[in-house]
């Protein structure tokens, strides 16, 4: 939880220039859980393997350049992905990168890429099913793709595993906002913003459906969520940090 709580500061949201509207370019491919012989495979949230391993893939393929899609650092970004995920499947940046990438190329699986990105996620979720963000990141996927009842379901299972935090109910609150599902929209806003959570642009969604009910905390001086989007640290500029 703790590792949890420290990603969670600089958490994706679903709601900004990222999410563009593109249908699926390719079918689902399938993941092999260990490559013989290649770095790893090592936990994102262990704090040992954070410490010992981390930085070795990190300092050689994980640059700024790669998470920010700019260029590779040993060969190309799509390769670079590729080695990071392999290392560490439960990669929480790399493998929002690698979903930025095929939106951004318009293919489930860039060249490149080893497998499609939706396979890297199921990878992922096989070797540390109880990721909570990871679960997180992956319906932030589904979302950028259109397809709404997939991201619902990561979404929730995210939820069941860490209930008590904010950054997954606004974006499960923002899912079934655009289900139109108002009453669990509403919960999972009170959830969010009786935690404290800044941004505004679930209950303004909420708001201008009519749906919104009082009492609930009102974020003060935050910008419009539906607008901006919270990234790690090292994004391109003009994206709102949380």
């Amino acid at each position: 939880m703790k590792n949890l709580k420290r990603f969670t500061r600089c958490a994706f949201l679903l709601g900004g220039w990222l999410i563009h509207s593109v249908a699926p370019a390719q079918g689902f491919t399938a993941c092999p859980d260990h490559r013989a012989g290649g770095y790893g495979p090592y936990d994102y949230t262990s704090p040992v393997d954070k410490v010992e391993h981390l930085p070795i893939v990190e300092q050689a393929h994980f640059r700024p350049d790669v998470e920010n899609l700019v260029s590779g650092s040993t060969s190309n970004v799509a390769a670079d992905l590729d080695y990071t995920i392999r290392a560490f499947p439960n990669h929480h940046r790399a493998l929002d990168a690698a979903s930025r990438l095929s939106v951004k190329l318009k293919s489930t699986r860039p060249p490149k890429l080893q497998c499609s990105v939706e396979g890297y996620f199921e990878r992922g979720i096989r070797f540390k099913p109880d990721d909570a963000v990871l679960h997180m990141i992956y319906g932030l996927h589904f979302h950028r793709w259109k397809k709404p009842d997939q991201a619902k379901q990561q979404l929730e299972q995210a939820a069941r595993l860490a209930p008590e935090d904010r950054n997954i109910a606004y974006n499960l609150g923002l899912i079934y906002v655009d289900l139109k599902e108002w009453d669990k929209a509403s919960e999972y806003a009170e959830k969010a913003y009786g935690a404290g959570f800044p941004l505004p642009g679930l209950k303004n969604k909420l708001v201008k459906a009519g749906k919104w009910k009082e009492p609930m905390a009102t974020p003060q001086g935050a910008e419009d969520a539906s607008t901006a989007v919270a990234k790690p640290a090292g994004q391109p500029p003009g994206e709102t940090r949380q």
